[in-house]
Protein backbone atom coordinates (compact mmCIF):
# COMPACT_ATOMS: atom_id res chain seq x y z
CA UNK A 1 0.00 0.00 0.00
CA UNK A 2 1.51 2.91 -1.19
CA UNK A 3 2.03 6.28 1.25
CA UNK A 4 -0.98 8.37 -0.97
CA UNK A 5 -3.45 6.00 0.08
CA UNK A 6 -3.06 7.15 3.77
CA UNK A 7 -6.78 8.61 4.80
CA UNK A 8 -8.46 9.22 7.86
CA UNK A 9 -11.64 7.60 8.56
CA UNK A 10 -13.39 9.99 10.39
CA UNK A 11 -13.54 12.30 7.89
CA UNK A 12 -14.14 9.75 5.19
CA UNK A 13 -17.66 8.17 7.49
CA UNK A 14 -18.60 12.19 7.78
CA UNK A 15 -18.33 12.77 3.89
CA UNK A 16 -20.39 9.42 2.93
CA UNK A 17 -22.60 9.77 5.41
CA UNK A 18 -23.44 13.81 4.52
CA UNK A 19 -23.62 12.18 0.43
CA UNK A 20 -25.74 9.24 1.50
CA UNK A 21 -28.28 11.90 3.54
CA UNK A 22 -28.52 14.51 0.75
CA UNK A 23 -29.21 12.04 -2.15
CA UNK A 24 -32.01 10.44 0.51
CA UNK A 25 -33.21 14.49 0.98
CA UNK A 26 -33.49 14.53 -3.02
CA UNK A 27 -35.62 11.58 -3.64
CA UNK A 28 -37.84 12.72 -1.10
CA UNK A 29 -38.22 15.83 -2.44
CA UNK A 30 -38.50 14.03 -5.73
CA UNK A 31 -41.53 12.27 -4.56
CA UNK A 32 -43.15 14.98 -3.32
CA UNK A 33 -43.15 16.79 -6.58
CA UNK A 34 -43.87 13.32 -8.52
CA UNK A 35 -47.21 13.20 -6.05
CA UNK A 36 -48.10 16.90 -6.82
CA UNK A 37 -48.43 16.52 -10.31
CA UNK A 38 -50.15 13.56 -9.64
CA UNK A 39 -52.52 15.89 -7.31
CA UNK A 40 -52.91 18.11 -9.96
CA UNK A 41 -53.74 16.61 -13.12
CA UNK A 42 -56.20 14.45 -11.43
CA UNK A 43 -58.02 17.80 -10.19
CA UNK A 44 -61.48 18.43 -12.14
CA UNK A 45 -61.16 22.35 -11.77
CA UNK A 46 -59.56 24.32 -14.78
CA UNK A 47 -57.31 26.57 -14.03
CA UNK A 48 -58.65 30.28 -14.36
CA UNK A 49 -56.40 32.56 -16.68
CA UNK A 50 -54.23 35.55 -14.79
CA UNK A 51 -54.78 39.26 -15.26
CA UNK A 52 -52.62 41.00 -18.00
CA UNK A 53 -51.76 43.35 -14.77
CA UNK A 54 -50.87 40.25 -12.18
CA UNK A 55 -49.17 39.00 -15.34
CA UNK A 56 -47.03 42.06 -15.64
CA UNK A 57 -46.31 42.51 -11.67
CA UNK A 58 -45.06 38.61 -11.84
CA UNK A 59 -42.75 39.30 -14.44
CA UNK A 60 -41.29 42.36 -12.61
CA UNK A 61 -41.05 40.76 -9.36
CA UNK A 62 -39.00 37.66 -11.07
CA UNK A 63 -36.60 39.82 -13.04
CA UNK A 64 -36.34 42.36 -9.82
CA UNK A 65 -37.34 45.41 -10.64
CA UNK A 66 -38.81 47.24 -7.97
CA UNK A 67 -38.84 50.58 -8.87
CA UNK A 68 -40.52 49.67 -12.22
CA UNK A 69 -43.01 47.95 -10.76
CA UNK A 70 -43.78 50.94 -8.13
CA UNK A 71 -43.91 53.34 -10.84
CA UNK A 72 -46.41 50.00 -13.04
CA UNK A 73 -48.13 49.99 -9.77
CA UNK A 74 -49.18 53.27 -9.40
CA UNK A 75 -49.80 55.06 -12.95
CA UNK A 76 -51.81 51.84 -13.44
CA UNK A 77 -53.66 52.73 -10.22
CA UNK A 78 -54.19 56.53 -11.35
CA UNK A 79 -55.51 55.45 -14.60
CA UNK A 80 -58.37 53.21 -13.06
CA UNK A 81 -59.34 55.93 -11.12
CA UNK A 82 -59.74 58.19 -13.38
CA UNK A 83 -61.34 56.03 -15.61
CA UNK A 84 -58.95 55.98 -18.60
CA UNK A 85 -58.92 52.03 -18.35
CA UNK A 86 -61.18 49.93 -16.75
CA UNK A 87 -60.52 46.24 -15.52
CA UNK A 88 -61.81 44.34 -18.23
CA UNK A 89 -60.29 46.26 -20.95
CA UNK A 90 -56.68 45.45 -19.98
CA UNK A 91 -58.13 41.70 -21.17
CA UNK A 92 -56.54 38.17 -19.66
CA UNK A 93 -53.00 36.30 -20.66
CA UNK A 94 -53.11 33.73 -23.16
CA UNK A 95 -52.61 30.50 -21.81
CA UNK A 96 -49.57 29.88 -23.63
CA UNK A 97 -47.65 32.32 -21.96
CA UNK A 98 -48.48 30.97 -18.95
CA UNK A 99 -47.36 27.19 -19.51
CA UNK A 100 -44.20 29.02 -21.04
CA UNK A 101 -43.98 30.32 -17.52
CA UNK A 102 -44.18 27.72 -15.32
CA UNK A 103 -42.36 25.45 -18.01
CA UNK A 104 -39.44 27.69 -17.39
CA UNK A 105 -39.65 27.58 -14.06
CA UNK A 106 -39.67 23.99 -13.58
CA UNK A 107 -36.76 24.10 -16.13
CA UNK A 108 -34.78 26.16 -13.22
CA UNK A 109 -36.18 23.49 -11.19
CA UNK A 110 -34.75 20.92 -12.62
CA UNK A 111 -31.21 22.39 -13.44
CA UNK A 112 -31.12 22.90 -9.85
CA UNK A 113 -31.56 19.44 -9.29
CA UNK A 114 -29.23 18.17 -11.99
CA UNK A 115 -26.36 20.02 -10.27
CA UNK A 116 -27.47 18.84 -6.81
CA UNK A 117 -27.56 14.63 -8.28
CA UNK A 118 -24.19 15.73 -10.21
CA UNK A 119 -22.87 16.26 -6.87
CA UNK A 120 -24.11 14.07 -4.91
CA UNK A 121 -22.65 11.62 -7.60
CA UNK A 122 -19.77 12.71 -7.66
CA UNK A 123 -19.26 12.54 -3.63
CA UNK A 124 -20.63 9.20 -4.81
CA UNK A 125 -17.96 8.50 -6.81
CA UNK A 126 -15.44 9.36 -4.39
CA UNK A 127 -16.28 7.89 -1.91
CA UNK A 128 -16.90 4.66 -3.75
CA UNK A 129 -13.21 5.19 -5.01
CA UNK A 130 -12.13 5.60 -1.37
CA UNK A 131 -13.96 2.57 -0.40
CA UNK A 132 -11.82 0.64 -3.04
CA UNK A 133 -9.11 1.59 -1.25
CA UNK A 134 -10.08 0.79 1.52
CA UNK A 135 -10.75 -2.75 0.27
CA UNK A 136 -7.36 -3.28 -0.80
CA UNK A 137 -5.99 -1.80 1.87
CA UNK A 138 -7.72 -4.23 4.21
CA UNK A 139 -7.37 -7.50 1.64
CA UNK A 140 -3.83 -7.14 1.67
CA UNK A 141 -3.60 -6.86 5.27
CA UNK A 142 -5.97 -9.93 5.97
CA UNK A 143 -2.95 -11.91 3.52
CA UNK A 144 -0.65 -10.53 5.84
CA UNK A 145 -2.34 -11.42 8.80
CA UNK A 146 -3.14 -15.39 7.33
CA UNK A 147 0.80 -15.41 6.06
CA UNK A 148 1.44 -14.91 9.60
CA UNK A 149 -0.90 -16.83 11.08
CA UNK A 150 0.29 -19.81 8.93
CA UNK A 151 4.40 -19.15 9.92
CA UNK A 152 3.08 -19.15 13.41
CA UNK A 153 1.08 -22.74 12.98
CA UNK A 154 4.25 -23.72 11.22
CA UNK A 155 6.65 -22.84 14.03
CA UNK A 156 4.40 -24.34 16.58
CA UNK A 157 4.41 -27.69 15.28
CA UNK A 158 8.01 -27.65 14.63
CA UNK A 159 8.52 -26.63 18.04
CA UNK A 160 6.13 -29.07 19.40
CA UNK A 161 8.18 -31.76 17.32
CA UNK A 162 11.62 -30.15 19.30
CA UNK A 163 10.41 -30.45 22.92
CA UNK A 164 8.70 -33.77 22.06
CA UNK A 165 12.17 -35.39 21.00
CA UNK A 166 13.67 -34.09 24.67
CA UNK A 167 10.99 -36.19 26.55
CA UNK A 168 12.71 -39.44 26.44
CA UNK A 169 15.88 -37.78 27.06
CA UNK A 170 15.05 -36.27 30.09
CA UNK A 171 12.82 -39.77 31.42
CA UNK A 172 16.67 -41.36 30.94
CA UNK A 173 17.99 -38.73 32.72
CA UNK A 174 15.39 -39.36 35.42
CA UNK A 175 16.05 -43.15 35.49
CA UNK A 176 19.90 -42.12 35.63
CA UNK A 177 19.79 -39.25 38.40
CA UNK A 178 17.43 -42.27 40.72
CA UNK A 179 19.53 -45.01 39.94
CA UNK A 180 22.85 -43.14 40.45
CA UNK A 181 20.89 -41.59 43.99
CA UNK A 182 20.25 -45.30 45.02
CA UNK A 183 23.82 -46.37 44.31
CA UNK A 184 24.89 -43.20 46.50
CA UNK A 185 22.74 -44.14 49.42
CA UNK A 186 24.02 -47.74 49.00
CA UNK A 187 27.66 -46.97 48.67
CA UNK A 188 27.23 -45.12 51.78
CA UNK A 189 25.54 -48.15 53.58
CA UNK A 190 28.52 -50.21 52.30
CA UNK A 191 30.98 -47.57 54.00
CA UNK A 192 29.23 -47.70 56.97
CA UNK A 193 29.38 -51.58 57.01
CA UNK A 194 33.38 -51.47 56.27
CA UNK A 195 33.92 -48.96 59.05
CA UNK A 196 31.90 -51.38 61.36
CA UNK A 197 33.94 -54.25 60.04
CA UNK A 198 37.38 -52.47 60.62
CA UNK A 199 36.30 -51.13 64.25
CA UNK A 200 35.24 -54.78 64.88
CA UNK A 201 38.96 -56.62 63.40
CA UNK A 202 40.39 -53.07 65.49
CA UNK A 203 38.72 -54.55 68.91
CA UNK A 204 39.53 -58.52 68.16
CA UNK A 205 43.00 -57.43 67.50
CA UNK A 206 43.03 -55.81 71.20
CA UNK A 207 41.74 -58.73 73.15
CA UNK A 208 44.08 -60.74 70.90
CA UNK A 209 47.28 -58.63 71.97
CA UNK A 210 45.73 -59.02 75.22
CA UNK A 211 45.57 -62.85 75.64
CA UNK A 212 48.96 -62.71 74.28
CA UNK A 213 50.38 -60.80 76.89
CA UNK A 214 49.25 -61.97 79.97
CA UNK A 215 50.21 -65.80 79.19
CA UNK A 216 53.97 -64.31 78.55
CA UNK A 217 54.10 -62.38 81.15
CA UNK A 218 53.39 -65.35 84.09
CA UNK A 219 55.91 -67.74 81.61
CA UNK A 220 58.51 -64.42 82.89
CA UNK A 221 57.42 -64.75 86.58
CA UNK A 222 57.76 -68.42 86.39
CA UNK A 223 60.93 -68.24 84.80
CA UNK A 224 61.92 -65.86 87.58
CA UNK A 225 61.27 -68.02 90.04
CA UNK A 226 63.02 -70.97 88.96
CA UNK A 227 66.21 -69.43 87.82
CA UNK A 228 67.16 -68.96 91.47
CA UNK A 229 67.12 -72.95 91.33
CA UNK A 230 69.67 -74.46 89.74
CA UNK A 231 68.99 -75.28 86.26
CA UNK A 232 71.09 -77.83 84.25
CA UNK A 233 71.16 -77.54 80.26
CA UNK A 234 68.04 -80.17 79.84
CA UNK A 235 65.86 -78.06 82.05
CA UNK A 236 66.54 -74.80 80.15
CA UNK A 237 65.52 -76.49 76.93
CA UNK A 238 62.74 -77.31 78.08
CA UNK A 239 61.67 -74.65 79.78
CA UNK A 240 62.24 -72.37 76.45
CA UNK A 241 60.33 -75.07 74.55
CA UNK A 242 57.53 -74.81 76.82
CA UNK A 243 57.63 -70.72 76.33
CA UNK A 244 57.44 -70.87 72.59
CA UNK A 245 54.58 -73.26 73.49
CA UNK A 246 52.48 -71.48 75.12
CA UNK A 247 53.40 -68.36 72.63
CA UNK A 248 52.22 -70.22 69.77
CA UNK A 249 48.88 -71.58 71.53
CA UNK A 250 48.19 -67.93 73.27
CA UNK A 251 48.34 -66.26 69.73
CA UNK A 252 46.27 -69.76 68.05
CA UNK A 253 43.84 -69.88 70.59
CA UNK A 254 41.56 -67.13 70.07
CA UNK A 255 40.64 -67.73 65.79
CA UNK A 256 37.29 -66.25 65.28
CA UNK A 257 36.70 -69.14 62.65
CA UNK A 258 37.20 -71.95 64.54
CA UNK A 259 35.42 -70.27 67.54
CA UNK A 260 32.38 -69.50 65.72
CA UNK A 261 32.40 -73.59 64.31
CA UNK A 262 32.80 -74.42 67.94
CA UNK A 263 29.81 -72.65 68.67
CA UNK A 264 27.73 -73.56 65.38
CA UNK A 265 28.67 -77.35 65.97
CA UNK A 266 27.23 -76.82 69.65
CA UNK A 267 24.07 -74.37 68.49
CA UNK A 268 21.09 -75.92 66.57
CA UNK A 269 21.03 -76.25 62.77
CA UNK A 270 17.65 -74.06 62.24
CA UNK A 271 19.38 -71.21 64.48
CA UNK A 272 20.63 -67.97 62.63
CA UNK A 273 24.24 -67.15 63.17
CA UNK A 274 23.90 -63.50 64.94
CA UNK A 275 26.77 -60.92 63.92
CA UNK A 276 29.80 -60.31 65.95
CA UNK A 277 29.27 -57.92 69.03
CA UNK A 278 31.39 -54.43 68.15
CA UNK A 279 29.98 -53.53 71.73
CA UNK A 280 29.89 -50.12 70.35
CA UNK A 281 26.01 -48.54 70.04
CA UNK A 282 25.63 -45.39 68.47
CA UNK A 283 22.13 -45.17 69.53
CA UNK A 284 23.61 -44.48 72.97
CA UNK A 285 25.62 -41.12 71.22
CA UNK A 286 22.11 -40.34 69.85
CA UNK A 287 20.44 -40.21 72.95
CA UNK A 288 22.85 -38.30 74.75
CA UNK A 289 22.62 -35.39 72.57
CA UNK A 290 18.66 -35.80 73.00
CA UNK A 291 18.43 -35.66 76.42
CA UNK A 292 15.25 -33.19 76.80
CA UNK A 293 12.02 -34.36 74.87
CA UNK A 294 10.99 -32.31 72.21
CA UNK A 295 7.50 -30.19 72.35
CA UNK A 296 5.35 -31.09 69.71
CA UNK A 297 4.75 -27.25 68.87
CA UNK A 298 8.72 -27.74 67.97
CA UNK A 299 7.60 -29.56 64.82
CA UNK A 300 6.14 -28.65 61.35
CA UNK A 301 4.47 -30.42 58.43
CA UNK A 302 7.04 -29.96 55.39
CA UNK A 303 6.12 -32.66 52.87
CA UNK A 304 3.46 -35.74 52.02
CA UNK A 305 4.75 -38.84 50.69
CA UNK A 306 2.41 -41.90 49.73
CA UNK A 307 4.61 -44.58 51.11
CA UNK A 308 2.38 -47.59 50.30
CA UNK A 309 -0.58 -48.48 49.25
CA UNK A 310 -1.90 -49.97 53.04
CA UNK A 311 -1.47 -48.74 56.13
CA UNK A 312 2.16 -48.17 57.61
CA UNK A 313 2.81 -50.17 60.30
CA UNK A 314 5.97 -49.90 61.80
CA UNK A 315 8.90 -47.00 60.76
CA UNK A 316 12.88 -46.74 62.29
CA UNK A 317 15.19 -43.75 61.63
CA UNK A 318 18.82 -43.94 60.75
CA UNK A 319 20.73 -42.51 64.00
CA UNK A 320 23.24 -41.17 61.56
CA UNK A 321 21.42 -40.51 58.18
CA UNK A 322 18.54 -38.71 56.93
CA UNK A 323 17.08 -42.07 56.28
CA UNK A 324 13.57 -43.92 57.01
CA UNK A 325 12.50 -47.58 56.49
CA UNK A 326 8.89 -48.15 56.55
CA UNK A 327 6.72 -51.31 56.38
CA UNK A 328 3.43 -51.97 55.70
CA UNK A 329 0.53 -54.27 55.74
CA UNK A 330 1.50 -54.51 51.88
CA UNK A 331 4.03 -57.73 52.76
CA UNK A 332 6.80 -54.69 51.97
CA UNK A 333 9.74 -52.44 53.36
CA UNK A 334 10.83 -49.53 51.66
CA UNK A 335 14.18 -47.08 52.67
CA UNK A 336 13.25 -43.29 52.26
CA UNK A 337 15.44 -40.28 51.78
CA UNK A 338 14.43 -37.25 53.76
CA UNK A 339 13.46 -34.73 53.97
CA UNK A 340 12.33 -34.82 49.94
CA UNK A 341 10.52 -38.36 49.82
CA UNK A 342 12.93 -40.23 47.36
CA UNK A 343 12.37 -43.89 47.63
CA UNK A 344 16.16 -45.82 48.11
CA UNK A 345 15.06 -49.27 48.19
CA UNK A 346 11.86 -51.62 48.53
CA UNK A 347 11.94 -55.09 49.78
CA UNK A 348 10.20 -58.03 49.35
CA UNK A 349 9.81 -61.71 51.10
CA UNK A 350 7.51 -61.42 53.52
CA UNK A 351 4.39 -63.61 53.38
CA UNK A 352 2.74 -60.98 56.05
CA UNK A 353 2.35 -57.59 57.21
CA UNK A 354 5.49 -56.22 59.10
CA UNK A 355 4.91 -55.88 62.43
CA UNK A 356 8.64 -53.68 63.06
CA UNK A 357 11.66 -53.00 61.67
CA UNK A 358 14.93 -51.20 62.86
CA UNK A 359 18.78 -50.56 62.42
CA UNK A 360 21.40 -52.37 63.62
CA UNK A 361 23.53 -50.17 65.94
CA UNK A 362 26.39 -50.23 63.80
CA UNK A 363 24.08 -48.87 61.13
CA UNK A 364 25.14 -51.43 57.89
CA UNK A 365 22.00 -53.71 58.35
CA UNK A 366 18.38 -53.33 58.86
CA UNK A 367 16.06 -55.95 60.48
CA UNK A 368 12.43 -56.42 59.47
CA UNK A 369 9.91 -58.64 61.66
CA UNK A 370 6.31 -59.76 60.21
Amino acid sequence: VSADDDFSLQEEDEDLSKALQAIQEQAEDAQILTSQSVLTSEKSVSDIPEAMDDFFCNFLVRLGMSRTLDCFQTEWYELIERGVIAVKDAGLVPTVYTRNQQLETENIMLKKDLENYKLAANKTKEAFVQMQKERDFHRMHHRRVVQEKNRLICDMKRMKAHYASYEPILKQLSEKYETSLKQKMLTSLERDKAVGQVTGLQAVLENLESRCVKPISEAKVHDCTRKKEFEGPTQKALQEARQQKIIVSASSSYDPVKEAEKKMSKRDLKDSEFPVDTEVNTYLEHAKEHTQPLKSGEYQLSNIVKVHDMAVSCLALHPRKDIVVTGSDDHLWKMWALPDGNILMTGEGHTDWLSGCCFRPRLVQRVPCS
